[in-house]
């Protein structure tokens, strides 16, 4: 035998080098007695004595180093022969293999039920003795009680993090571990549960996890936990802060050479996994949704993977079993695989067992069953004709990838984004929130409620596109471009922690998108349009846009469009005039509207409305929105806006109080061959304030602009000049109509009725330091709804470089009503609706005034 221990090595070997030494010492005097004294003695009996002298030192030496030192504590099966009131335990732990593991080498952590606690489960059991257990539950009992690793009372509340304790566990990981079983789901084959993400890994275990609720992990959490948290799982244990399962530790750290002993005031059974507590009849409407099958027989959300390279080891470890076959159970497209012991932490993207688990929300069978009903197959006869995301969405609803402790309740969010109970910290508590049961499990918490929790799939004015059949297109389109935000920002509501948003959706079905000329191909994900060669996705986004309308309802301002039976303003022929989520000028008159494309062709929208909705109202359209004319353009015209141009030049000739404005435009900007406006982007928005022809004589006779006729080409300075004035009354970046709202529309709700718009005109002056300097337009409404617009001064600090002023001392105004005299229908001096802009007359205009640097 080797002596592996340095200190006995070293010993063994100076015996070994005094015998060596002590050899050589008799080599030379028999030596000496040989050929000195003539005598003959045998040395091989000196060698023999020798050997054997020294064998008895080395064995004398390390069988006292081997010695049990009289400080050493027994194993733990010992210890708790003589702590005397484990015998019941014990009979229980000789009936299984885990005897000698208690008895030999190893480092455990044992929660021992003493004989008190055994007696009261005997008799809870209707068992007469021990013998009467049957063994797999004796081995399940033992291998529960039986933790890995040493655990003194003062750690359970902890786990290893980089070789340090670090607070924040409350289940240890016991002897106990999932095996193969037959699964009458699963035409009674040999079934594994997954022990990875949608997978098996054969290097790991399901292993169950022991709970013990400590005070130190109570306290980790930023609100602590209290004992209301644990008592509503026990109610009828009192919370000690050292409790496992519904007992408590009633003697700790009671030391063993192999671990710890904990002895505890229960015998401790394993929790079931979510899965399996689901097999109760009161939970069968929501696992009808877990176990749905497909049109072909096939399962939607679990499966079954053949494992044959494990088979002959688990053959091998269950040799009565008679299995022929292996496979392993996972589930998928859920938000957690309600059987995966090994709990996933998805906030961490590791295994977290110990520290964390999931918690599913299970409505009753009748209450789910009528939600889905009413709610879910309001469009359909079957669930069998469902879309899978709208099932899977249906269960994720009342998944929650954390454990959710009744104290958290309130602040806790599911898989799709709710908070549960709808509100979030305003809404209910726990107690309050129709929890009919409460489960532990050992991956996690289960709570059957009174309702289905409510989710913004199924609330919120997105969901007539989620669950409407007519609408399939539409909702594919919104999952493509899902990175613009729209289908999250159309679900926001006070399920998901946004109290004021509210939207109008105008669906058009997947019939007109087919009139359209859209389809879709399921292999390239992706949409076209067989009218247009280029720019189908860009244009279904905009149409999509186009049919939004956002506003806020709170205590301060109320902005939602859901009225769109006439305007505000009489002088515009009761129309009414807003702006799309796009951000196109729309007008409305008795439930019809127009965008700009609809004006050009004289086609209406009309609306039905669909109903209302927690953020919200939905109408459907008997026709689509357009941005261009797609009944009177001819080719490519159909698909293009039509350029800004095109409506100036027919507002002189419509309304001539704007003509001259016009006819500098068409002077300082356009572009003979093109028609295009110099500074104008067709991917921005503008709002064009044209001083009508008495405010432009009064520019032109103070000076501020030369007369038409001398702003020419050759003229350089004059044409700069114009320019300038010009560029001054273009706003860009949005449209802004006349509404007669007392805010400004879409609302910013920081500042509801106060916009800083730029202009055109850029500045450029060094003698001033400036360099394509920006001039702004403030824009804020009266109390009668008018726009107020004021040129904002440029300033270096407090000192004005360009002065921002009106031109006249009339009070700068949007000229509102008919053009007068005007036979033309709808000629309106105002809210003009161009593609991208819109068109106001006004009586006044604005002055930058370059300061001289020397004032």
């Amino acid at each position: 035998q080797k002596c592996t221990n340095f200190h006995t090595i070293v010993q063994i070997s100076i015996v070994y080098y005094i015998n060596i030494f002590f050899l050589c010492t008799v080599f030379k005097i028999v030596n000496f007695f040989n050929t000195i004294i003539g005598m003959k003695i045998n040395v091989n009996f000196f060698l023999c004595l020798l050997c054997v002298f020294t064998f008895l030192q080395c064995n004398e030496e390390r069988d006292k180093y081997y010695e049990r030192p009289e400080w050493l504590e027994d194993p733990i099966y010992q210890v708790l022969q003589q702590e005397g009131r484990f015998n019941l335990y014990l009979q229980c732990v000789d009936r299984t293999n885990y005897a000698a593991i208690l008895k030999g080498a190893g480092l455990y952590t044992v929660f021992a039920p003493n004989d008190q606690a055994f007696s009261a489960y005997l008799k809870e059991k209707s068992y007469a003795s021990v013998e009467d257990i049957p063994s797999n539950e004796i081995v399940k009992i033992v291998a529960y009680s039986i933790v890995y690793s040493k655990w003194a009372l003062s750690h359970l509340g902890d786990y290893f993090q980089g070789g340090v304790y670090v607070s924040g566990a409350f289940k240890r990981k016991t002897n106990l571990y999932s095996l193969p079983y037959k699964d009458p789901e699963f035409n009674n084959q040999w079934v594994i549960d997954q022990n990875v993400e949608g997978g098996y890994n054969s290097s790991m275990q399901n292993y169950k996890y022991l709970p013990v609720y400590t005070s130190t992990y109570f306290n980790t959490f930023p609100v602590p936990l209290t004992a209301y948290d644990y008592n509503v799982f026990y109610p009828g244990s009192e919370f000690t802060g050292k409790n496992v399962q519904e007992g408590t530790i009633l003697n700790s750290d009671i030391p063993a050479s192999n671990g710890i002993i904990h002895e505890v005031s229960t015998v401790n059974e394993p929790f079931e996994n979510i899965d399996r507590i689901l097999k109760d009849e009161s939970y069968s409407a929501f696992k009808s949704l877990l176990d749905y099958r497909t049109v072909t027989g096939e399962f939607a959300f679990k499966g079954y993977y053949e494992l044959p390279e494990y088979l002959d080891e688990y053959q091998k470890m269950m040799p009565d079993s008679m299995m022929n076959s292996l496979h392993f159970k996972y589930y998928s497209s859920t938000a957690f695989s309600p059987l995966l012991e090994n709990v996933y932490s998805y906030a961490t993207g590791t295994y977290e067992p110990e520290k964390t688990g999931n918690t599913l929300f299970v409505p009753r069978n009748d209450i789910l069953n009528e939600f889905i009903k009413t709610k879910i197959l309001k469009y359909y006869k079957t669930i069998d004709e469902l879309p899978l995301e709208v099932i899977s969405t249906l269960i994720n609803t009342h998944m929650v990838t954390d454990l959710v402790w009744p104290s958290l309740y309130e602040n806790t969010v599911n898989a799709t984004g709710e908070f549960i109970n709808g509100e979030g910290s305003r809404g209910r508590k726990f107690d309050d929130a129709g929890i009919l049961s409460k489960k532990v499990a050992s991956n996690g918490f289960v709570f059957q409620t009174d309702e289905v929790i409510k989710s913004r799939y199924f609330e919120t004015v997105y969901s007539e596109i989620f669950l409407n059949p007519a609408h399939i297109l539409l909702n594919r389109a919104y999952v493509n471009f899902y990175e613009t935000g729209l289908r999250e920002e159309l679900m926001k509501s006070t399920l998901n922690g946004y109290l004021s948003e509210r939207y109008t959706m105008l669906n058009f079905s997947d019939e007109l998108l087919a009139e359209d000329g859209f389809s879709y191909n399921s292999i390239s994900n992706g949409f076209s349009n067989s009218l247009m060669t280029t720019g189908a996705e860009d244009r279904l986004k905009r149409l999509i846009r186009t049919h939004i309308f956002t506003g806020l309802k709170n205590n301060e301002i109320e902005s939602e469009v859901n009225d769109f039976s006439k305007g505000k303003i009489s002088n515009y022929d009761d129309w009414g005039f807003t702006v799309s989520y796009y951000g196109d000028a729309v007008r409305f008159k008795n439930n019809q509207l127009q965008a700009a494309g609809n004006i050009e062709d004289n086609t209406y929208v009309t609306l039905t409305k669909v109903d209302d909705y927690i953020n919200g109202t939905v109408y459907n359209v008997d026709r689509m929105l357009q941005y261009s004319s797609r009944e009177t353009a001819v080719d490519d015209n159909r698909w293009q806006d039509l350029k800004l141009w095109k409506y100036l030049d027919r507002a002189r000739k419509e309304n001539p109080n704007t003509s001259l404005f016009v006819d500098y435009v068409e002077r300082c900007l356009k572009n003979a061959e093109t028609d295009e406006l110099d500074g104008i982007n067709a991917e921005n928005y503008y709002t064009v304030l044209i001083p009508n022809n008495s405010a432009m004589n009064q520019a032109i006779n103070r000076g501020y602009i030369s007369p038409l006729a001398l702003v020419t080409s050759d003229e350089k300075e004059n044409l700069a000049q114009a320019t300038k004035f010009v560029n001054a009354h273009f706003l860009q970046g949005k449209v802004l109509v006349d509404d007669g709202l007392t805010y400004i529309y879409p609302v910013n709700p920081v500042e509801p009725n106060r916009l800083l718009i730029p202009t055109l005109l850029k500045i450029t002056n060094e003698a001033l330091d400036l360099t394509n300097e920006r001039t702004f337009i403030e824009v804020t409404k009266t109390s009668a709804g008018l726009l107020n617009l004021i040129p904002q001064d440029v300033k270096s600090g407090s000192k004005i470089l360009v002065d921002g002023a009106f031109g006249t001392t009339v009070n700068m105004r949007v000229q509102r009503g008919v053009v007068n005299g005007s036979t033309l229908q709808d000629n309106f001096r105002s809210n003009r609706i161009a593609c991208k802009a819109i068109l106001h007359e006004i009586n006044n205009f604005f002055i930058f005034e370059e300061k001289n640097p020397e004032e």
